[in-house]
């Protein structure tokens, strides 16, 4: 992935990303900047002793496109938990639909950051430090 102020791209081909850990949990983000949120919220979350749904040693998909969710499908469903954290546009709100109608081992992570785009927004226009003081957004989410 590339980006800058003025310019967002990737190089070809693309593909989606996996990072295994060996666990019974897995957590699919759209792109990598709200996967690389996700982490600083875990280990800033990991190191306070808060116990959350962040969780370091889960397994990680990051899909670079949403195209990549149907073709991903076998490889998520071999989860015995499944954790969307897509973006909360209409595209990203219609891929978390059709996850969560495929399986009830799905579900939408994507309430802790209401209100915003996605987690990389959520995290840029609120910080670490402000995580509790949101509604709805303490040690359980």
């Amino acid at each position: 992935e590339l980006r800058n102020p003025y310019f967002k791209g990737s190089i070809a081909p693309k593909a989606s990303t996996t990072m295994l850990h060996g666990g019974g949990e897995l957590a699919v983000f759209e792109g990598f900047f709200s996967f690389l949120s996700y982490l600083v919220i875990a280990k800033k979350t990991e190191q306070k002793g808060d116990q959350n749904s962040f969780v370091v040693s889960s397994d990680f998909l990051v899909l670079n496109s949403l195209s990549f969710m149907e073709k991903s499908r076998s490889k998520m469903e071999s989860y015995a938990s499944i954790n969307l954290f897509l973006d909360r546009d209409n595209a990203g709100m219609k891929a978390t639909e059709q996850g969560l109608s495929w399986s009830k081992k799905f579900q939408d992570k994507s309430t802790f950051y209401k209100g915003h785009k996605d987690l990389n927004e959520f995290l840029t226009q609120h910080g670490i430090s402000q995580l509790k003081q949101h509604p709805g957004r303490g040690r359980h989410f």
